[in-house]
């Protein structure tokens, strides 16, 4: 068996051509015969250039007819390294291994973080932090450590199982974050008067999170490409701040409309996967009914923790996201399409995937308000008054399906609190009015694809789905 593992700070443990000369030393080494032909090979050569490293090591691997090799830590290594090694296993290894009958198994251990899983999607695959037996050792881990920290500070047994219950719940099955909160002396357990160093515990970041945080950061934004850059932190932004997980179509649609030219613009579909995008600083979970469908993919972000450090480092700014997404929403909910509903338009307007972030918008428009004018300090802002005029703008814009009786409007009289009830009510039901028209007719299939009818161009029915009402409901 051969290992070796890459380590992003480390100049002899980030590349393919690092990986192919130890796993070659580590053979050499153990075996005499491939010692000699190895230097013989080698001898009349300045410079060893990777693609005769890629021949030698094979040769060194298939000498033997059964050879383990197991590369620890692959999403560490630089740039585009991943696919380098994946392809020399995968493609040439494997595939010169088949021929002449040898045996090679590859163990390949990494975070999903959109480099590697393409390339091993058909392969099995075990997913850690999924299993029970990996959440035990985490639980046998943090009793360990809370043993250590109840002697020391002299916790009483109860204060111990409750830590030991609380670090391994919000481990959420991540090692590196396990051992970073176990690491904490009294982990938030400062709330009997020190309530102002419990309060720096909680905003200090962890320094072993920090580092992978970091490092992660670095790659998908600061030297990513300008557009690659830009969708990252956008859709880092809407995940730390949505009311609830997004799935990708929803994402896809709140990059494609356009809400002040009232139109939904394909052209503007991420060609890129989240993973790709936001590495594993996001967590992705499939459909339960379309297990297949990347469109219907759930999107959160990995753990608590990178949202904090997110905003710690000001790579998310809450308040401005807050901001952007209430101005979106409401607009958005206002606009013409959703006033159009017996036009021969509609139809087109559907089929555009201009509804497709209908769902989210009709369901969280106001807690984004709230939450903006609750970080917003100053209420005579600039800020502050765009925001009160876009809510004034859609509760225009609904008055003609708002209830205009004297009974009605008597109750609404003086009670901004009663207005909103009623102005979300009627945004509600104009979205199921939206969906009962279309969903039967096979215009739209809900969370699968576009109709044979439709015009819409192939790969696009993430945005052309009307939600169910399950969602939206009070």
């Amino acid at each position: 068996m051969v290992y070796f593992f890459f380590k992003h700070n480390g100049a002899d443990r980030r590349s393919t051509r690092s990986m192919l000369c130890h796993i070659i030393t580590q053979i050499i080494h153990s075996d005499d015969t491939m010692m000699r032909f190895a230097c013989d090979k080698c001898s009349p050569l300045d410079y060893l250039h990777t693609s005769f490293l890629k021949g030698l090591a094979s040769d060194c691997l298939l000498f033997q007819r059964d050879h383990i090799i197991v590369l620890d830590g692959l999403d560490e290594a630089q740039d585009n390294e991943p696919e380098s090694v994946l392809k020399w296993c995968l493609y040439d290894l494997l595939q010169t291994a088949m021929s002449q009958g040898s045996h090679v198994r590859i163990l390949i251990c990494g975070q999903e973080e959109g480099r590697i899983e393409p390339f091993l999607s058909s392969y099995p695959q075990i997913r850690l932090h999924t299993l029970d037996p990996h959440r035990k050792d985490i639980e046998e881990y943090c009793k360990d450590r809370a043993s250590v920290i109840s002697s020391r500070f002299r916790l009483p047994s109860d204060d111990e199982s409750d830590l030991i219950i609380k670090v391994s719940k919000a481990a959420k099955g991540h090692v590196s974050v396990c051992k970073s909160r176990a690491s904490k002396p009294h982990i938030d357990r400062v709330e009997e008067g020190v309530q102002s160093r419990a309060q720096r515990q909680r905003v200090s970041t962890r320094p072993r999170l920090s580092v992978s945080y970091e490092r992660i950061v670095q790659r998908i934004i600061h030297t990513a490409g300008r557009s690659a850059q830009a969708s990252a932190k956008q859709i880092l932004g809407w995940l730390i701040c949505s009311e609830r997980p997004l799935r990708w179509r929803e994402i896809q649609s709140r990059f494609c409309i356009d809400v002040d030219d009232e139109l939904c613009d394909q052209e503007d579909v991420r060609a890129d996967g989240c993973k790709k995008l936001c590495s594993s600083l996001v967590d992705v979970t499939n459909c339960e009914m379309f297990p297949g469908a990347e469109s219907e993919q759930t999107l959160t972000m990995i753990h608590e923790t990178a949202s904090k450090y997110l905003i710690y480092t000001n790579t998310v700014d809450v308040m401005q996201e807050h901001i952007a997404m209430s101005l979106f929403c409401c607009r958005y909910l206002g606009s013409k399409p959703f006033f159009s509903i017996e036009t021969d338009e509609l139809r087109e307007v559907v089929e555009s995937g201009y509804f497709g972030f209908m769902d989210y918008a009709a369901s969280s428009y106001e807690p984004h308000i709230k939450k903006a004018n609750l970080l917003l300090t100053d209420a005579g802002s600039d800020l502050a008054v765009k925001i009160k005029d876009a809510l004034s703008n859609l509760e225009d814009s609904y008055n003609t399906i708002i209830p205009h009786d004297a009974a009605d409007m008597d109750a609404l009289a003086g009670s901004s609190e009663e207005t909103n009830k009623v102005l979300v009510q009627a945004i509600q039901d104009k979205v199921l009015i939206y969906e009962r028209r279309f969903t039967p007719t096979g215009i739209i299939c809900p969370r699968t694809q576009v109709s044979k009818n439709s015009k819409a161009r192939k790969g696009t029915s993430v945005l052309s789905f009307i939600a169910t009402s399950s969602v939206l409901a009070t």
